[in-house]
């Protein structure tokens, strides 16, 4: 896999999780005053593993801006699908149909069960 892969693989995975934790929270949000304190209970953990992992995929993309190989220009299929998962994480997450990566994370924020 090619430097310029590894790139878009992890500003995708910073994306989607990114993405997921803003649909998480919403879902949450929603939620505060029905279902299940265990329902509520898990999605919270599951709402702070996601801002988790959101972080470490910064830390990731922040090492990685020190690595250079030849071959850059290559983009792989995973990398491909990376960008694929965070476009449409993104669309699901946000209240703009024509969301993409580069429209950036502040938007509206899909109101739940729209």
């Amino acid at each position: 896999m090619s430097v310029t892969s590894l790139h878009q693989v992890v500003a995708a995975g910073t994306v989607t999780s990114h993405n997921c934790h803003v649909l998480l929270e919403t879902l949450a949000t929603g939620l505060a005053d029905r279902g299940s304190d265990r329902l509520r209970e898990g999605l919270a953990q599951t709402t702070e593993a996601a801002r988790h992992a959101r972080e470490a995929w910064r830390r990731v993309a922040g090492a990685l801006d020190q690595v250079v190989t030849d071959g850059r220009g290559h983009v792989s299929p995973v990398a491909v699908e990376s960008r694929d998962l965070a476009l449409w994480t993104g669309r699901l997450a946000y209240a703009e149909p024509g969301w993409t990566p580069s429209s950036g994370p502040r938007r509206a924020v899909r109101p739940l069960g729209a």
